[in-house]
């Protein structure tokens, strides 16, 4: 039997051209095996003038 995870992930986009800023909270299981610590740089625009954003993805916490 597979153990799960819960996993939660706090996201905040802000755009340095306009100021728009996003706050998003995903909640999900994961599956032990493949959990893995992860950071990571990700492309994306902004929602509200299209501006390209870079996002830095960080753990910050972990439970045990």
């Amino acid at each position: 039997m597979e153990d799960d995870i819960p996993v939660v992930v706090r996201m905040r986009v802000e755009c340095a051209r306009c100021g728009h800023a996003e706050d998003d909270t995903y909640e999900f299981d994961l599956p032990l095996t493949k959990a893995q610590p992860m950071e990571a740089y990700e492309l994306g625009k902004c929602a509200e003038c299209g501006a390209s954003v870079q996002m830095h993805l960080k753990r910050t916490n972990q439970r045990e």
